[in-house]
């Protein structure tokens, strides 16, 4: 009985805390919205893009 409340407290605790280290924006990445709105933006993808495809 105690090793089934150590096992349900420790799972209790790991979904609790999951979520602050799964909820994370990725930093080598642009959004849509940040390429419309900014014009270096935009011609660096391009460019990422044009040296992928050669």
């Amino acid at each position: 009985m105690k090793v089934s409340h150590i096992i349900i407290g420790i799972a209790a605790v790991m979904g609790f805390t999951a979520c602050d280290f799964t909820d994370l924006t990725p930093t080598d990445k642009v959004g849509d919205s940040q390429i419309k709105t900014d014009v270096s933006t935009l011609k660096q993808s391009l460019n990422g893009i044009y040296s992928k495809a050669s």
